[in-house]
């Protein structure tokens, strides 16, 4: 009986603490100007607010320039498409990006600032772009890219994370518009991942994931003329654990540094063209050894070898040594 009690006091209490998340909400539904007092129930959000751009309907709330922050932010409601769309150097707490919403980083006023800094974490159940010149996870923040959700990268940049800062993909995190360049890495990510289910996907481009990470399982992925670089470097890797897929039409490279696999062992799944190992990437052990039911390529650049250590690659799938 006191379970049943207890069950019934929190279903009760439930609705007024979600209430109490918004201490300003969005009330225009023709969307408008986030500096208009009028379009919000409690005043232009400020450092201490918590704003919700939650009202169901399909409209836009536009973000000028300048620096601003609040304490936690929510896009998305019940109905609708709840687009917000800012040029400002935004800082938040944390963030929330509801699958009916949308959430997009402008670079208006030129010089790399603008953009949306995190110190916590930032969900994204909907869709958040970020275009070339803007900053995504300015200082210790948690990009969580849900299922469902999607992390899209326009242009000449995905942002650089500070230090402690993390992107989790369940969801997609994909690039389009990237340079077709293979040098630098300009058009990727600058802060670990952590891939547990998701997809990486070049849509267009040259698109690396430059500070190493982790995949228990998910998937790699990469369009017609598009390539996905896993780029490591001396100490930068990537760990896999349960099976990575994919049947890319581009190319997929993991290059530099070290794909290691993790205990209870690792799949390469990757069908299509497949996995190439380029560079001087090792294959070597977190405690596990390899298996290949996909296609593995080795593909060197110049005297640069992709090499096994401390590990076992049984293949059951494809390994080609071109010729």
């Amino acid at each position: 009986m006191a379970r049943l009690l207890l069950a019934a006091l929190l279903a009760l209490l439930a609705p007024v603490a979600l209430a109490q998340t918004c201490t300003t909400s969005w009330t225009n539904p023709a969307g408008g100007a986030w500096e208009t007092a009028g379009n919000w129930s409690a005043g232009v959000p400020s450092a201490a607010s918590s704003a919700c751009i939650a009202l169901a309907g399909t409209y836009t709330v536009t973000l000028g320039t300048g620096v601003k922050s609040v304490a936690t932010l929510t896009v998305g409601g019940a109905s609708g498409v709840q687009t917000f769309n800012t040029a400002a150097q935004l800082s938040v707490s944390s963030a929330t990006v509801r699958s009916s919403g949308r959430m997009e980083l402008l670079n208006i006023a030129g010089g790399g600032g603008d953009g949306l800094y995190a110190s916590g974490t930032v969900v994204v159940e909907g869709i958040l772009i970020h275009n070339s010149g803007t900053t995504l996870l300015g200082t210790a923040g948690v990009l969580d890219v849900a299922p469902g959700g999607t992390l899209r990268a326009v242009g000449n940049g995905v942002g650089s994370g500070g230090a402690g800062s993390r992107i989790r993909v369940r969801g997609l995190l994909e690039a389009t518009g990237c340079p077709t360049t293979t040098s630098g890495g300009s058009c990727g990510v600058n802060a670990p991942i952590e891939v547990v289910g998701g997809t990486v996907r070049a849509a267009g481009g040259a698109f690396f994931i430059n500070a190493g990470g982790t995949f228990t399982g998910g998937t790699v992925d990469a369009a017609s003329g598009a390539t996905l670089y896993l780029r490591g470097s001396a100490g930068v890797g990537y760990t896999v654990s349960g099976t990575l897929s994919g049947a890319p039409v581009g190319e997929v490279y993991a290059t530099g540094g070290t794909l290691a696999a993790a205990a209870g062992d690792a799949t390469l799944a990757v069908t299509g063209t497949g996995l190439l190992l380029g560079g001087s990437v090792l294959l070597t052990s977190a405690g596990g050894t390899f298996r290949n039911t996909g296609r593995l390529t080795h593909a060197p650049t110049g005297s640069n070898f992709a090499s096994i250590d401390g590990t076992t690659l049984r293949n059951e799938g494809q390994f080609v040594m071109p010729g």
